[in-house]
């Protein structure tokens, strides 16, 4: 039973990586301000970010950044935030349970010649709540971090709560970015820029404090 669960799971990251291989060409093709904006009705503008997201769970090719980005040139600016923070979760859930799917070995094995990888596996066991923080706060591969931290048997709701406070602060930064580029700056939209940068600045540098978490090391 175990070889057979075994097999399944080699299989699918298999397809999986035929897949990427015969669309390489089409995914670096991928413009993502043109297909957001390629609706005039705003529920479809919507499903289709949300889609460019799942996509992302699977197809790692699509810079968070550009969907942040994006999604703000083409939404008002609350309603942007809004739906990237549900596209994040989509996303890094998604990629979690497909990480917890696969397994611990199964994903050390993947990722075994990398160093940052293995250090982040020995942190998360020390404090799996502060280390997903930590990761999400940093540039760090973010579908890379949810594979790893899904296979370690992490508790979800502690994996999900984490993420989203060490994404968050990013997220509106590059969101109003985006939104600056297709709107006139609003005071609001500047106090909330400087805000989450305020707050990403404080805990990167909190975090560079902590003895057991070092940016410099890892």
């Amino acid at each position: 039973m175990i070889k057979k669960y075994n097999l399944l799971r080699l299989t699918i990251f298999i397809l999986g990586l035929l897949i990427i291989f015969f669309t390489w060409r089409d995914l670096g093709e991928i413009d993502v301000k043109e297909i957001i904006s390629g609706s005039e009705n705003i529920y479809k503008r919507v499903i289709i970010a949300l889609s460019l997201y799942t996509i992302k769970s699977v197809i790692f090719f699509i810079p968070i950044p550009v969907l942040y980005i994006s999604v703000g040139m083409f939404f008002p600016l609350h309603l942007a935030i809004a739906i990237n923070l549900l596209g994040i979760t989509l996303e890094i859930t998604l990629t979690f349970f497909y990480g917890r799917f696969l397994g611990k070995n199964f994903v050390e094995k993947i990722m075994d010649k990398s160093a940052k990888v293995k250090k982040g596996i020995e942190l998360n066991q020390q404090n799996d709540f502060i280390i997903t923080f930590f990761l999400r706060m940093i540039p760090f591969g973010i579908e890379l971090v949810s594979l790893m931290l899904g296979a370690s048997g992490n508790y979800y709701h502690r994996y999900l709560l984490a993420s989203l406070m060490g994404i968050t602060p990013k997220l509106i930064v590059f969101t109003v970015i985006g939104n600056s580029i297709t709107n006139s700056l609003t005071i609001g939209s500047i106090i909330l820029f400087t805000i989450a940068m305020i707050v990403w600045g404080f805990f990167i540098h909190e975090l560079r404090k902590r003895d057991y978490v070092r940016l410099s090391t890892f």
